[in-house]
């Protein structure tokens, strides 16, 4: 059957999609926030403590990382669509 593209509908399969879509969303908040925390960290050790410039709050620390991780998409993912090979 080359060309028909098989989908498969039962419980099992929609199960197995949805946990595995939670167990990534979950590894993504658990890497955002633990992420953030060491940013946060950094900055307050190294830039406040020794360079004299002002603390940041967990906001900003979350917000730093939400631009870099926006700014690596905005980057990597035109390579990736238009590098992307049709499947045979």
């Amino acid at each position: 059957m080359k060309g028909k593209i098989m989908t498969q509908t039962n419980e099992k399969t929609t199960h197995t999609h949805i946990k595995h879509h939670g167990r990534s969303l979950l590894l993504a908040a658990v890497a955002l926030l633990f992420g953030a925390t060491l940013v946060l960290w950094g900055w307050n050790t190294v830039a406040a403590d020794l360079l004299g410039a002002p603390p940041a709050k967990f906001v900003h620390a979350v917000a730093l990382e939400a631009l870099v991780a926006g700014l690596l998409i905005a980057v990597l993912l035109p390579f990736k669509v238009i590098n992307q090979t049709p499947s045979a």
